[in-house]
């Protein structure tokens, strides 16, 4: 099919095998999951998930092969996975290791065939508008670009992979390229499983190596625009000091591709069944109209969006709410940027309609407790201290059980040695056994009256 191949450089890491790109002996922390959705008569759907490392890599080889019975809509994650409180998700917190960047091409949406995509993406690798991947997975009716990185990168580092795929997703968005397809726990189809869909023909996802040189992140970042820097966090606590405006768009592209990501999500936990679908489609374009000035690139997702639901509303609708909010969006972000890219007060009655807050979001969509344990960023004030608590208990804070037994147990040695010093030195004074224990007067007089 006319694979670009580019010029192989000795010293760097290269991909013998497509499973190069998920488990190698540089890849080896955490774990990639193969998950698969599975439909019951009932017309509820499971997830299943099965977690190789690189010790039981044979297992991927075995169901990718067809040596066992190929699995039925099968999904492999881009990235490693670590356990955490003694479970293994797919979730942020858990992230072990980036290892692939991924861009998903669903050009079905644009009228373009899987075979004229692959033409015009070599011609946009000829043109250096994108770098060659590694991998091409045939997903059925689109494509699937891997971008393998050597060695893997730290779960610090996702700020950067970020802003990679977003940049890639951007220059590929004419081929159909999923601009809600960029958060890390993403899955992409499993190479040599079945795509099958409901009416539609059963097609096998296959794979092919364009490049077998893994990419350094700078190679890859050579291809987006530059950041000029990461601000870092000031001392006082939930501030952060102004980015330059070179940054802002990013910034606020980040926020918004993971609140879109959120939406799909609480798409997928309810089945298509979204009750205020209007205000959905409006949330969901509102956010993408601050990510883009092209109002039918927000029109053609809000498209895709209701395509998701069950029950989707008509296309004139569609239209109807998109440049609504897009163009509320625009008078935000125009409104925005004039005051110096400074935050508007919400309670100002300005006439500009501002970005909904989490707690609205949640009020709007009924979001339940279960479903916001699901999501990135639409969450309320519970849950964010819930995972902030699970983030310390995983570094190693003790519980306030744990903490109380401890100091306890302190007190009580204290209290023992302080006896066996007054003992031994009867005619000692406070500040003297305080000075042997090496603890305050107050202590010690503490101490004095609980062995009373």
């Amino acid at each position: 099919m006319g694979i670009i191949k580019l010029v192989e450089e000795e010293g760097k890491t290269q991909i013998k095998h497509w499973q190069n790109a998920y488990l190698s002996p540089t890849k080896r922390r955490g774990s990639v999951g193969v998950v698969q959705w599975k439909e019951s008569k009932d017309g509820r759907t499971s997830e299943s998930r099965q977690w190789i490392t690189l010790k039981n890599a044979g297992d991927l080889s075995r169901m990718s092969s067809g040596i066992q019975k190929r699995l039925t809509n099968a999904f492999l994650t881009l990235n490693a996975f670590q356990e955490v409180n003694g479970q293994t998700n797919r979730r942020t917190a858990n992230l072990a290791q980036i290892r692939n960047i991924g861009v998903d091409i669903d050009c079905y949406n644009v009228g373009m065939t899987p075979e004229q995509a692959e033409g015009a993406i070599q011609d946009m690798i000829i043109q250096c508008e994108i770098p060659n991947p590694n991998l091409v997975i045939w997903s059925g009716n689109g494509l699937q670009l891997i971008y393998s990185i050597e060695g893997g990168a730290a779960p610090s580092l996702a700020w950067l992979t970020k802003h990679i795929t977003v940049q890639l997703v951007a220059k590929a968005s004419a081929l159909g390229a999923d601009a809600a397809c960029t958060d890390l726990t993403r899955v992409f189809r499993l190479p040599g499983s079945y795509n099958q869909k409901p009416g539609k023909e059963t097609k096998l996802v296959r794979v092919e190596l364009w490049r077998t040189l893994e990419y350094d992140l700078s190679e890859l970042y050579a291809y987006c625009e530059p950041l000029e820097h990461r601000k870092k966090r000031i001392s006082k606590p939930h501030l952060y000091p102004l980015p330059k405006r070179s940054d802002m768009g990013y910034k606020t592209q980040t926020l918004n591709l993971t609140r879109i990501n959120d939406f799909y999500k609480l798409i997928d936990l309810r089945e298509g069944n979204i009750e205020n679908r209007n205000v959905l489609l409006y949330d969901f374009s509102y956010c993408f109209g601050l990510q883009t000035d092209i109002e039918d690139a927000v029109i053609q997702q809000a498209n895709r969006m209701n395509n998701s639901l069950d029950d989707p509303i008509s296309k004139f609708e569609v239209e109807r709410v998109a440049k609504n909010a897009f163009n509320d969006s625009r008078s935000y972000w125009k409104t925005y940027s004039d005051n110096g890219y400074r935050a508007l007060p919400y309670r100002t009655n300005d006439g500009i309609i501002k970005p909904k807050k989490n707690e609205t979001l949640i009020e709007h969509h009924g979001i339940t407790t279960a479903e916001m344990k699901e999501m990135q960023t639409i969450i309320d004030g519970n849950e964010k201290y819930a995972r902030l608590v699970a983030k310390r208990r995983a570094a190693g804070m003790k519980t306030l059980k744990e903490h109380n037994d401890t100091q306890k147990a302190d007190k009580a040695q204290r209290a023992y040695l302080l006896a066996k010093l007054k003992a031994e030195n009867p005619g000692a004074t406070q500040r003297q056994l305080a000075g042997m224990m090496g603890v305050s007067i107050g202590t010690v007089n503490n101490l004095l009256k609980e062995l009373k």
